[in-house]
């Protein structure tokens, strides 16, 4: 898991978080699965997630383009002052678990 947290681009300072996956089991692996356990389990029983704001979904595909529209996209707001990665509650790990 990689936790990236932005600041928000119309200027109120809120903060936002990008979380990305990866292997998922089976039982989750679907984007039916994923929008209902962030839109409608989760927010029920964690304090964390928005439940006013739109929480956005999206398979990101193993393949060369996905992977540099992303780390773009995640990396857009990111500078000097603020490192958009999380590194103490990502896994930097490189085993395969």
């Amino acid at each position: 898991m990689l936790f990236f947290h932005e600041t928000s681009h119309q200027g109120t300072g809120q903060f936002h978080t990008h979380l990305i996956v990866e292997k998922l089991p089976a039982s989750l692996n679907t984007q039916y699965e994923m929008e209902t356990l962030f839109h409608q389990r989760l927010p029920h029983k964690v304090k964390a997630l928005s439940k006013w704001k739109s929480i956005d979904i999206q398979r990101i595909n193993p393949d060369e383009p996905d992977y540099r529209r992303i780390s773009s996209y995640l990396g857009k707001q990111t500078n000097l002052e603020l490192i958009a990665l999380d590194p103490f509650n990502s896994d930097l790990s490189t085993q395969k678990k």
